[in-house]
């Protein structure tokens, strides 16, 4: 059996954990969701051969790790994200602090690495010994067949975290000039479950001095820009909200950080599926996969789309076939058998 924990139900859970661990059982491959709290029985102990370990915890789950690689469990960590590297201006830069040991002493215990990207491998490798496989952020097919209703305007979005504040800010002054010509919706999704201004004093409490400004700076930029703020949800209903959007163009914006060089590009996914065009910025973050169009001028190449609506879908059907051959996730059953399963 291989056991695995639980995690907030974000796109972390769904690519990470849920959809891995769904494809190896839905072949015959009993995998189980565990509860660290809840007291095992010694039958189901002892049935768990192999454990996955997604992202950072507490250091009061260390000794468990310790105890289960002790007791011959295989240990599997899994991670999407350098935490080592998460930039000050994010309102979770603190936490992170708190707990990221956690992520390096996973490097001493696991029996096996993997990662979502090879930028992250090559993080990885300076760290630790043991062996690395990239699974990539994948896919399940039939969540993402909910229908796409037709709508008005030309609807621009950015869906994502709020660690992405910093980010989206060079893009707005572009939106802003085309809002004045081009009748543009323009959408914000993701940042938090509360309004806007619940958001920002929240973001403001949380936030060391850099985050602080930066969502000084994101508010001022926001000014003379009309756009909808679309809370968080989970991911059990993204696919159906994100398509629902009915968006024309997807923002993937970066600044050039080490952390972000580290990101997916899972973002470019999902605008993709959801039936919009990605606009990601020209980092490795988006150049390793053909999944959107890279942008090292953003007034320029939104400017070129949105004045050129008839490029949009087949420049959008290219990065569709190729995640339809690459990004399925039925495409990484033989390689998780092959780590879970030694």
């Amino acid at each position: 059996m291989i056991g695995y924990f639980r995690h907030q139900p974000s796109g972390c859970l769904w690519y990470r954990i849920k959809n891995p661990m769904d494809l190896m059982y839905n072949h015959g491959i009993d995998t189980r969701s565990l509860d660290i709290h809840t007291d095992f029985s010694e039958d189901l102990y002892n049935e768990i051969k192999a454990v996955q370990i997604y992202g950072i915890y507490p250091f009061s789950f260390k000794s468990a790790i310790e105890t289960m690689k002790k007791d011959g469990k295989r240990i599997i960590y899994d991670f999407d994200d350098a935490m080592e590297l998460v930039d000050p201006s994010s309102p979770f830069y603190n936490a992170v602090q708190r707990d990221k040991g956690t992520a390096k002493a996973m490097f001493d215990l696991s029996d096996h690495i993997t990662v979502a990207t090879p930028t992250l491998k090559e993080y990885a490798s300076r760290f630790t010994s043991a062996p690395i496989s990239v699974i990539p952020n994948c896919y399940v097919e039939s969540e993402w067949k909910y229908p796409r209703p037709k709508r008005e305007g030309i609807r621009i979005g950015f869906v994502g975290s709020a660690t992405h504040v910093e980010d989206l800010i060079p893009v707005l002054p572009t939106i802003r000039k085309l809002q004045k010509s081009h009748n543009i919706k323009f959408y914000i999704m993701g940042f938090a479950k509360t309004d806007f201004d619940l958001w920002v004093r929240q973001y403001k409490a949380l936030a060391e001095e850099a985050g602080k400004q930066a969502v000084d700076n994101f508010v001022k930029e926001l000014q003379e820009i009309q756009f909808q703020w679309i809370p968080f949800v989970d991911f059990e209903h993204y696919p159906s909200t994100l398509i629902n959007l009915s968006l024309d163009i997807g923002l993937c914006p970066l600044k050039d950080t080490p952390f972000n060089r580290c990101r997916s590009s899972s973002k470019a996914m999902e605008y993709t599926l959801s039936g919009a065009l990605a606009l990601a910025s020209n980092l490795p973050t988006y150049s390793q996969d053909p999944t959107s169009v890279l942008v090292d001028n953003w007034e320029d190449v939104l400017t070129y789309y949105v004045t050129h609506l008839d490029k949009i879908e087949p420049k959008r059907q290219e990065h569709l076939e190729w995640l339809q051959k690459n990004r399925n996730i039925e495409n990484q059953l033989v390689l998780l058998k092959d780590i879970y399963m030694v």
